[in-house]
């Protein structure tokens, strides 16, 4: 439990973006880890007959919160991450078992990535990834591991619509040229890019070419003027 509680405090070492509403009951978090130990466990007694969402903040470096009924944890969970006094991320889960599963995902190797998507794959969750400048730069809503990944340039100009299905790219995901006009539709099946055409006046549903597939697959553009 000690590692649980030392993630939420790691998560708060950032500065972070205080915008979480509606919070009926607030604490701090580096003075009340116990309370969180105990509502985590089902043992809590500070709060037993009380409902309603309960905040956990370090003075104005971060937010947790978690929704109580009836002294209980219940429902969602959300926290929100800031870096120089602009929003970097925002997080929603639809159970607040998501941090304590969280914790123990220790690295990035396909093993525990593989935990990861057994995790979210329960839940709903949506992610928010800002640019430094404040600007969203990624939006991921995923429910039980379907959704979709949506990209943003740093002036906020739509960059991609990624569809997802099973927590693999699957379906229709569209590309917008650097003035956020739709310039290509690609189709995915299980992560694989299997065919792309141009949308625009010029080219208008003209298909790329295994090349351009594969150019686009190693990161370069291909051109539909």
């Amino acid at each position: 439990m000690k590692k649980i509680i030392f993630s939420f405090i790691l998560l708060f070492s950032f500065n972070a973006y205080a915008e979480i509403k509606d919070c009926k009951y607030n604490l701090k978090l580096t003075e009340n880890s116990d309370v969180i130990e105990s509502l985590l466990t089902n043992k809590n007694y500070s709060y037993k007959n009380n409902s309603g969402k309960i905040c956990f903040t370090d003075g104005d470096d971060g937010t947790l919160a978690f929704s109580l009924k009836n002294g209980k944890l219940s429902g969602p969970m959300e926290f929100e991450i800031t870096s120089n006094s602009k929003p970097a991320l925002y997080v929603y889960a639809s159970s607040y078992t998501f941090m304590e599963q969280l914790a123990n995902v220790n690295s990035m190797n396909p093993k525990d990535m593989k935990k990861m998507d057994k995790i979210m794959g329960k839940l709903d969750i949506i992610m928010e990834f800002y640019h430094d400048n404040g600007n969203k730069a990624y939006i991921m809503d995923m429910k039980k591991g379907d959704g979709s990944i949506t990209s943003y340039r740093r002036d906020g100009s739509m960059d991609s619509i990624t569809a997802v299905k099973n927590f693999k790219v699957h379906g229709e995901s569209e590309i917008y040229d650097e003035k956020g006009k739709l310039y290509a539709v690609l189709k995915y099946k299980n992560d694989k890019l299997v065919s792309g055409k141009c949308v625009n006046e010029r080219k208008n549903g003209a298909e790329w070419t295994k090349a351009e597939i594969s150019n686009y697959e190693q990161g370069l553009q291909v051109d539909c003027n």
